[in-house]
């Protein structure tokens, strides 16, 4: 990516991610050849950036319209991005990652996914102490 500063995506890295999953943009998208492993991945990869109100990327899909595989992975996906340091920002403490899925809940997160990723809050953090970097 380019930026001005190193590891800060600029607007044109921000467009270009958010083609990605385009078919048009990976040239006819995932092959799945009918497995049912290629098949949800695609499916995770295509809608992993869609928000439960709408207001995500790339297909703009609202609320149940977005796949279920989508909606869990974006839960996990954000949690793990706000928990990991990267070299535009320090790791958020524990509570401030938590809080985040709570007040995204019912706008980014589908909130029955929210709820019960946070009712394990505890399993979340043993899985996520046992495969630290």
């Amino acid at each position: 990516m380019s930026a001005s500063k190193a590891g800060i995506p600029t607007r044109a890295d921000i467009y270009i991610t958010s083609r990605w999953t385009e078919p048009t943009f990976t040239g006819g998208g995932v092959t799945t050849t009918g497995s049912p492993l290629l098949t949800l991945a695609a499916v995770i990869a295509q809608t992993h950036h869609e928000r439960w109100d709408g207001t995500g990327y790339p297909l703009g899909l609202k609320g149940e319209d977005i796949p279920i595989e989508g909606r869990i992975t974006a839960v996990a996906d954000v949690f793990d991005a706000l928990c990991s340091a990267r070299p535009y920002k320090p790791a958020f403490p524990l509570e401030k990652c938590l809080s985040t899925i709570q007040e995204e809940s019912g706008h980014h997160f589908d909130p029955r996914i929210a709820e019960v990723f946070l009712s394990a809050k505890d399993e979340v953090v043993r899985i996520m102490q046992t495969y630290a970097d």
